[in-house]
């Protein structure tokens, strides 16, 4: 997937890591 805005892409980047912080923090909430 190419995006010719870095915009875009820090955006993209943005959501998917907050994606992943917010499963994580809810795997580790049932594991705990």
């Amino acid at each position: 997937m190419y995006v010719s805005r870095s915009d875009d892409a820090l955006r993209f980047i943005l959501l998917a890591a907050a994606k992943i912080q917010i499963k994580y923090k809810f795997k580790f909430k049932i594991e705990t």
